[in-house]
């Protein structure tokens, strides 16, 4: 009798051909899943970040801009009037504004104001609508073009860095250009900074306007005399400023833009106040940038001799300035082509329109590829001009 083997071998087994073929199909289909909810939260991670810059980039924009509608037409002697003791002073119309330079009427960073003799200060700001031209920004499709359709804005004011000063000559003519000697050196950590051909705004608080029939007389206070402002050009000399209507470029008027000084005759009054500042002048516009995109832009000018536009590239992705103007007394909100008077406008209703397929850019800086949906947002704010609040 035969016994049975103690280990029996068991037969060879594994996977057959249609066991491997669906475990492939489900592992397959598992890393599609795990692919498309990575592709997913990708997109979604992307739109956040969009979302974040649009925003972040309509904040910006809003603070720069404010920045210069709001100091409009400003100037250190508006600041301090009123404050006499009649407080007859107290309307910023009250004071007279100079426009010195040569070419005050033509180039449009030089027009803040009419020509001499004489108008009021608050021509500081102009607004154009989608189909104003702005003279030197042509509309066009070029680098730096305005974009049609869109708004823009001029703004104009003195820097808020001021220097004191005295006058050693008042009248721009020929023989006798006005000087001013400033209180600080022309270098230094506190030096006032200015260069031959600089544009200034130059206040005096207390000197007879052109043409008032009401000169100084010995002793009378200088808040009986309707302050003076003027828009020139000067040459410096250390400390001195000169404000000469020959070797400058544009260069001012053979004009008097203040009658003589009066003559303080009591030692407690106070002697005439110079103030200057550099002259700002402003424009901001929704223009083509160099990657053929639409961005928001500023234009001012240089310093020195030759003043010369330069145009900066502020805001990628911005494509459109939609700007709505408030009247003094008036209700509503209205476009450009309702104001009548742009020195009656005392805010303005900006509406800033992004656009991530405007060069947008991914978190890590990549650009946003061609098949991501381009977000749009519109950003609306309301700014202020100081200068003309009650």
């Amino acid at each position: 009798m035969s016994r049975a083997p103690l280990f029996r071998r068991r037969a060879a087994g594994g996977f057959t051909l249609i066991e491997l073929l669906i475990g492939l199909a489900l592992g397959v289909l598992v890393a599609a899943a795990a692919t498309s909810v990575f592709i997913m939260n990708a997109r979604v991670r992307e739109a956040t970040d969009s979302l974040s810059r649009l925003q972040e980039g309509a904040r910006v924009a809003f603070e720069l801009i404010a920045r210069d509608v709001r100091q409009t037409g400003g100037f250190s002697c508006g600041r301090e009037a009123g404050t006499g003791d009649s407080g007859s002073r107290s309307d910023r119309s009250d004071y007279r504004f100079s426009n010195a330079l040569t070419n005050g009427n033509t180039e449009w960073w030089a027009t803040w104001t009419a020509p001499l003799p004489t108008t009021d200060a608050r021509g500081g700001f102009r607004g154009f609508g989608p189909t104003d031209v702005t003279p030197g920004t042509p509309f066009g499709t070029g680098t730096g073009n305005r974009v049609a359709g869109t708004g823009a804005i001029d703004v104009r004011y003195a820097g808020t860095q001021e220097f004191d000063g005295a006058f050693l000559a008042p009248a721009v003519v020929a023989t006798n250009p006005a000087r001013v000697a400033l209180n600080v050196p022309a270098t230094g950590p506190n030096g006032h900074g200015f260069q031959t051909g600089d544009l200034v705004v130059v206040c005096a608080n207390a000197l007879a306007p052109v043409g008032s029939g009401t000169p100084a007389v010995q002793g009378q206070d200088q808040r009986d005399f309707v302050p003076w402002v003027a828009l020139a050009q000067v040459s410096v000399a250390g400390s001195e400023l000169t404000m000469a209507y020959t070797g400058l470029t544009p260069g001012n008027r053979n004009a008097t833009i203040w009658e003589a000084p009066p003559v303080w005759a009591p030692a407690t009054r106070a002697q005439p106040r110079v103030r200057v500042a550099r002259y700002v002048p402003v424009r901001w516009y929704v223009g083509i940038n160099a990657r053929n995109g639409r961005s928001l832009f500023r234009e001012t000018i240089t310093a020195g001799n030759s003043p010369r536009v330069i145009r900066e590239e502020m805001i990628e992705g911005v494509t459109d300035l939609r700007i709505d103007y408030a009247i003094d007394g008036g209700a509503n909100f209205v476009a450009a082509a309702a104001v009548a008077d742009w020195a009656a406008v005392t805010a303005v209703r900006m509406t800033v329109v992004m656009d991530t397929g405007q060069g947008g850019v991914g978190s890590e800086g990549q650009r946003v590829s061609a098949d991501f949906d381009a977000l749009e947002r519109d950003f609306t704010n309301v700014i202020a001009i100081r200068s003309r609040l009650p």
